[in-house]
């Protein structure tokens, strides 16, 4: 990225700025004041607030299996209830892992892009996969906020939940869950998420302090891109909120051609994962995810880290596409492709997570 772009793009809400006017020059700050103001302007102005916290959440074991990827691996459903209404996501383990060896786990909200393949790898890695298919809970299409849990609650004012917020609630509830299965290390249960999956995975992460880290794959408008700065080549605010309304709270649409007033930008959401592991993939052809704006953010969330005595994204002047750049705590990687994910892209994330420090 070039230093005209990262000056144009710098031209976003202050990070480390309260809005009373105070400076964040430490983690107690940040923690205590800026963090929370950034939670809540999230919540008042592009995911929507949660309608469901005075909901009790039960879940249920219903069947064990042996799945045909591997052999020795269990498949586990599990039925989630809220308020009468339920659905179910799959625990699948590794050979091998049970109380006494016990495993780190990923999760991820499934939009059934095609055949589940991200099982299969997952267990590969010798981890847990963890598969929240979404459309059980709401539906992923216009009608969502007719189905499944949106039903229970209202949606109606303008800062009320979209379906995104409503699915990374959902994968805090099953995070939580996962913390009591002995089976799994409740410190090494991580998030990911593939286009709005990467959105919904980047929200919940921010929301959910006790996920260990997280994989934003192509998430674009919504997800790791700024939303300011957008040209016609890029997916911005007027385009999304006209095509997938339901995803977000209802006051996003007010930004729409007029992201300049927005109080937040992408930046911030990747900043919310701080000191925690962030991976950021983009595809150098998936121009509409705007892979610039991705990294951006990174670069101008990365401050945050150093509060807490770690590095964020490090990187040379021009990265290159096809090269992972990982030492750091948050980690940024162009795959050579467009709008989709990879084997590689999961197992370098794995072991990213992976790594002891």
């Amino acid at each position: 990225m070039s230093e005209k772009n990262r000056s144009e793009r710098s031209e976003v809400p202050p990070l480390l700025q309260t809005i009373s006017g105070r400076a964040v020059t430490d983690r107690e700050i940040w923690e205590k004041y800026r963090r929370p103001e950034i939670l809540s302007l999230y919540e008042d102005h592009v995911y929507g607030r949660n309608l469901l916290d005075s909901g009790e959440v039960h879940f249920a074991e219903v069947q064990r299996r042996t799945p045909e990827i591997g052999e020795g691996e269990t498949e586990i459903t599990v039925q989630m209830s809220v308020r009468g209404v339920s659905f179910p996501f799959y625990i699948t383990l590794p050979a091998g892992a049970d109380r006494n060896h016990p495993v780190s786990a990923l999760m991820w909200p499934d939009f059934a892009f095609g055949p589940d393949q991200v099982t299969g790898i997952v267990l590969r890695q010798h981890v847990a996969a963890i598969r929240f298919p979404v459309k059980e809970a709401a539906a992923d299409g216009p009608e969502a906020k007719q189905t499944g849990l949106f039903t229970v609650c209202d949606a109606g004012k303008p800062d009320a939940w979209g379906a995104i917020g409503l699915w990374a609630w959902c994968c805090g509830q099953i995070l939580g869950y996962a913390k009591t299965r002995e089976e799994l290390r409740p410190d090494r249960i991580s998030i990911a998420g593939h286009s709005r999956g990467g959105k919904t995975a980047l929200w919940s992460f921010a929301e959910n302090s006790g996920f260990h880290a997280c994989l934003s794959l192509n998430s674009g408008c919504g997800g790791a891109s700024l939303f300011r700065h957008k040209n016609e080549q890029y997916e911005d605010v007027k385009r999304i909120t006209e095509r997938f309304p339901y995803w977000f709270a209802g006051r996003l649409s007010e930004y729409a051609d007029r992201e300049a007033y927005l109080p937040v930008d992408q930046h911030m959401l990747i900043a919310l994962a701080a000191p925690r592991p962030v991976y950021v993939v983009s595809g150098t052809e998936d121009i509409w995810s705007d892979p610039d704006g991705e990294l951006a953010s990174e670069v101008l969330a990365s401050p945050v880290w150093r509060l807490y005595g770690r590095e964020g994204l490090v990187l040379p002047e021009n990265p290159e596409p096809g090269k992972a750049y990982e030492s750091g705590r948050a980690a940024y990687f162009r795959r050579i492709g467009g709008h989709m994910f990879t084997e590689e892209d999961w197992v370098r994330f794995i072991r990213f997570a992976g790594r002891e420090e």
